[in-house]
């Protein structure tokens, strides 16, 4: 029988504490339903002018591709408003926002469509990784590019939407960043924000003794 290396042990325990993180982060916070799905705001102020600009952006996409939305509802299972976004969280089939209001009705649309079209190749079986994350964003920012072709006077969004892949940010180093940031905003007990450090500084190394 082959048993698990000592680093694998290792990630698994940190997958289950991210996972973990997020449902505590989750659990007791006020819900929002919008056009059927379910929001959550995880900033620590409230400000209802966010779930307002997300309304905007739904509704918008309500209008002008009704199809993606309906697939949105059956792949997603709620959108998320946290600073670390934009995200998409497979297992949880979350779909993470930045402030809404940072963004315009367009542009927060767009950012829609990107996360949920993650969601559609999560949910027709695709693996994600270092391999396969450069084309999958590629086809992120096509359906963006795609949506933004259906709304009037949308050429400057189609332009932020394209230059976005001159600079890729689906890195190994880039990911482990980010696996980090979403532990400090998710409030994840001091122990596991160390564990969690040395093993990404740890993976750092290995990047850079790789050439990486």
């Amino acid at each position: 029988m082959n048993l698990p290396s000592a680093r694998a042990i290792v990630a698994g325990i940190q997958g289950a504490m991210m996972r973990l993180s997020r449902r505590v982060v989750l659990y007791g916070r006020p819900r929002h339903l919008i056009l059927g799905i379910e929001v959550v705001d995880l900033f620590s102020s409230r400000d209802e002018t966010r779930i307002d600009a997300l309304r905007m952006a739904l509704l918008q996409l309500e209008s002008n591709h009704p199809e993606f939305l309906e697939q949105f509802r059956r792949d997603v299972r709620r959108i998320v408003l946290l600073a670390v976004g934009p995200r998409y969280w497979i297992r949880e089939r979350t779909c993470v926002l930045p402030d809404p209001n940072r963004l315009s009705t367009t542009r927060l649309a767009m950012t829609i469509v990107h996360e949920g079209t993650h969601a559609r190749q999560a949910a027709s079986g695709q693996q994600f990784n270092y391999e396969t994350l450069g084309a999958q964003e590629v086809e992120c920012v096509g359906a963006e590019v795609d949506y933004a072709s259906r709304i009037a006077g949308a050429e400057e969004d189609v332009e932020w939407a394209v230059s976005k892949l001159e600079r890729p940010w689906w890195t190994a180093d880039q990911k482990l960043g980010r696996y980090l940031s979403d532990l400090e905003q998710l409030q994840a007990p001091d122990w596991v924000l160390r564990i969690a450090e040395r093993r990404v500084s740890r993976a750092r190394q290995r990047n850079s003794d790789d050439g990486g």
